[in-house]
């Protein structure tokens, strides 16, 4: 297990030839696209085929054509393993060639994953406890370059004569606002103003990772059971992700000839805040994700309240001088990443079992069922 790895996808990452990773979004939680075999399909899906235990894994849901390229529904649904801890898995293969495709015809085109998660060992009946944890903090490693407060007045003072239908008004109201032009360098030269990338996204976060596991077993009956719960903080206010996963492994060799094997996992996830970007959502040709993205309202809003007042009051709500095109007052950063929530709840309850009939020498039955639940919702 590697530390600070909460995922499948992130296990493999770099660790195959020619795999490919793709985060479409900066989103807490966001799942990554995983290519094993290119980018390009005629068939629209190039998701790898996933084998866990024996069973083929499908997505939680059916995905339609127009929704395969949208990141935010992609990352809502997860992939077909997202609800596995990766601690649980006893070894991974890939297969990316026609290996893939001799065994699970069409449907392994696109590469297979093949998973075995943990049993169990023979300890003479004695059960083994486990505990790993993990804790690791991030910061943002490079920040944008924004304006300086001085360079804002300037930019905000060309805009205003470039957009004035009544120049003479127009510089009358600026000026109200920020003072004479002759004196911009001596009122914002050293002025600090509002760093709003910093206020919304300059935290340091945590991340914390925690497993409980019990194994053991006998010659005849191997059992692994294990708790995780897995909590991220965003790299945005307010926002940030808990995940709790419950796994029970069973194996049993009931004769000389039957063998049993039974698997049950439940997983809850919960991304909270509105994070950075929008869903792509467009009304009569207009982009609406554009009006309330966040990461474009922290760059727009402006870092200095002007002449008269202080810069801090501009924490307090709406600015009462920019809006959009439209007329809308723009949000302040930090009150939108406070109130506008776009939760999700993702519950999945999996359970698969198998029995392995030995009918002869050279001669194997074997039988696998799965059952799968998953329900998501916006919390």
């Amino acid at each position: 297990m590697i530390p600070g790895v909460t995922s499948i996808d992130q296990m493999l990452e770099g660790r195959i030839p020619e795999m490919t990773f793709m985060l479409n979004s900066g989103e807490v939680g966001a799942t990554p696209r995983l290519r094993v075999r290119g980018t390009s399909t005629l068939l629209g899906n190039r998701e790898p085929l996933w084998v866990l235990d024996g069973i083929v894994m499908t997505d939680p849901v059916d995905v339609d054509p127009d929704d395969l390229n949208n990141p935010d529904y992609l990352n809502i649904i997860g992939n077909a393993i997202a609800g596995i801890n990766p601690q649980d898995i006893e070894r991974i293969d890939v297969l990316k060639d026609a290996s893939a495709t001799a065994i699970y015809g069409a449907r392994g085109a696109n590469g297979l994953v093949v998973i075995t998660t943990k049993s169990g060992a023979k300890s003479e009946g004695k059960a083994t406890l486990t505990f790993d944890s993990y804790v690791g903090v991030r910061t943002l490693a490079k920040r944008l370059d924004v304006l300086s407060v001085e360079e804002f007045v300037l930019a905000d003072y060309e805009r205003t004569l470039g957009d004035a239908t009544d120049p003479e008004e127009s510089m009358r109201s600026w000026q109200n606002r920020y003072g004479g032009f002759v004196d911009l360098h001596e009122n914002y030269g050293n002025r600090k103003g509002i760093d709003w990338l910093d206020r919304t996204m300059g935290r340091t976060t945590v991340t914390q990772n925690y497993r409980v596991g019990v194994n053991g077993g006998n010659d005849k009956l191997n059992y692994n059971m294990s708790y995780g719960y897995f909590k991220d903080e965003g790299a945005m206010v307010y926002s940030g992700s808990d995940k709790h996963n419950i796994a029970l492994s069973v194996k049993s060799e009931v004769n000389k000839r039957l063998s049993v094997t039974g698997r049950i996992n439940f997983d809850y996830l919960k991304v909270y805040g509105a994070g950075v970007a929008g869903n792509g959502t467009n009304e009569g040709g207009s982009n609406v994700d554009a009006k309330f993205n966040k990461m474009v309202q922290i760059l727009q809003y402006r870092p200095t309240i002007g002449i008269r007042g202080n810069d801090p009051d501009l924490l307090a709500g709406e600015d009462p001088v920019l809006s959009d095109a439209d007329g809308n007052v723009m949000q302040n950063p930090l009150i939108a990443a406070a109130e506008e929530k776009d939760n999700k709840e993702t519950r999945t309850l999996q359970a698969n079992g198998g029995l392995t009939f030995k009918i002869m020498k050279g001669l194997t039955f074997r039988n696998n069922t799965c059952m799968r639940y998953q329900r998501s919702a916006l919390a």
